[in-house]
C-alpha cells in the first residue's frame, strides 16, 4: 500500500476529522513498524475474509477490490464501487465484526507474535 496514494488519503481523511480504522492481516511480526507508518486513527490485526481491499464510509459508500494480480495469477483486476445503502450497511457490518474480532496493534507482543488466534 506504500506504492499507492492510500497513506495520503488516510491523512486527508483524518485532517477532515474522519476516524480511519485500518485492519491488516499479518504473519510477519517485523511488519508492525511498517503498518504503524500509515498513522491510521486505529489499527488492528485480524483475519481478513479475502486478500483484496475494502473501504467503507458508514451509510455512504463502499469500495471493494480484489488482490493485486501477480505473475502466477490471472492478469485481471476488479473493483466495485457502490452507494447502495443495503450493500454499504452489510459491508460495514462485516467490517465491524472483523474489527471486533481483531487485536489492537499496540497490544501485540512482537517477539511472540505468530499471526494466529490462540
Amino acid at each position: 500500500m506504500y506504492h499507492t496514494s492510500i497513506p495520503e488519503k488516510i491523512t486527508m481523511c483524518e485532517n477532515r476529522g474522519v476516524e480511519v480504522r485500518l485492519i491488516v492481516e499479518m504473519d510477519d511480526p517485523s511488519l508492525v513498524s511498517f503498518v504503524t507508518r500509515f498513522n491510521a486513527t486505529a489499527t488492528r490485526v485480524g483475519k481478513l475474509p479475502f486478500k483484496g481491499r475494502m473501504v467503507v464510509e458508514k451509510g455512504k459508500q463502499t469500495i471493494l477490490s480484489d488482490a493485486l494480480p501477480d505473475q502466477s495469477n490471472s492478469p485481471s483486476h476488479f473493483s466495485l464501487v457502490t452507494n447502495s445503502y443495503k450493500i454499504v450497511c452489510n459491508i460495514f457490518t462485516l467490517c465491524s465484526l472483523i474489527w471486533k474480532n481483531s487485536k489492537n496493534l499496540d497490544t501485540i507482543d512482537v517477539k511472540n507474535y505468530t499471526g494466529k488466534k490462540r
